[in-house]
């Protein structure tokens, strides 16, 4: 065992004796120390369940430092974890969450039927519900686009930014939940979206430059911004619900309009 496994392992245990009671159910070694891609900034991330959560925000998530290293404790329950794995826009993270988590503690195996649960998950039965996810997500994005379409027409770059970066987040959480992609650490979150919509396509283009992945002045993200909705409406069109398209055709409307422009 080298001697930075040794000192994790050393505050691992550290940490359970500090943060376990007579109530807590199991622990979960979580993110890059559970995966074995942990770097000198990487955080520990253990999570306590216990049966209910506490009342205190700050009791179910918090951060310290302990031994040179930033840890993240978070408190869930068994029941939550399992509504995760039941709604596509968390199971997202939830299902490679599990599944490479590493148990603690475990005291009555909860966590090992949960992490069992993990492992045979199958995205077909979300898909409607992806489905009903993205099309809402993208008429909702429609308030975005008309900020980014304000900032472009004004000429307001703060305006146009505060939109794009908008569109960028929720565009890019609304395809990787209709696509069912499921996020194997944060770490990666953009990059996964990109290689699923393919790394060469009309799409991944827009995201790179809206994102700021590609050096623009803030207008020209916000027009990258737009046509990221644009091709995302494409994309979604064969799923769109009827009651979201008024909004995203007009909202493409205009975008077409103040484009032609720019």
């Amino acid at each position: 065992m080298s001697d930075e496994s040794s000192t994790t392992d050393s505050l691992i245990a550290r940490l359970l004796a500090e943060f376990t009671n007579a109530e807590t159910i199991g622990v979960l070694l979580t993110g890059s120390h559970a995966r074995g891609d942990a770097t000198e900034f990487s955080d520990v991330d253990l999570v306590r369940f216990a049966p209910a959560l506490p009342e205190a925000e700050e009791d179910r998530y918090t951060l310290a430092w302990r031994a040179g290293r930033l840890v993240s404790l978070s408190c869930a329950t068994i029941a939550g974890k399992r509504d995760e794995l039941a709604r596509p826009e968390t199971a997202i993270w939830a299902v490679p969450g599990l599944r490479q988590a590493r148990p603690l503690l475990d005291r009555a195996g909860a966590l090992a039927a949960l992490l069992e649960e993990a492992r045979a998950f199958r995205w077909e039965p979300l898909q409607e519900a992806a489905d009903a996810y993205a099309s809402y997500e993208l008429m909702g994005l429609a308030e975005e686009a008309h900020k980014a379409l304000a900032g472009l027409a004004g000429g307001d770059e703060t305006l146009a930014l505060y939109g794009t970066w908008g569109l960028v987040i929720g565009l890019a959480r609304a395809v990787a939940v209709q696509r069912g992609v499921l996020i194997r650490t944060e770490n990666v979150y953009f990059r996964q979206i990109q290689e699923a919509m393919g790394l060469d396509s009309a799409w991944a283009a827009a995201f790179r430059r809206a994102a700021g992945l590609e050096a623009a002045p803030a207008l020209a993200r916000a027009a990258a911004g737009l046509r990221l909705y644009q091709e995302t409406a494409a994309l979604l069109a064969p799923i769109v619900r009827p009651v979201h398209w008024p909004v995203i055709e007009a909202t493409l409307a205009r975008i077409g309009a103040i484009i032609l422009l720019h």
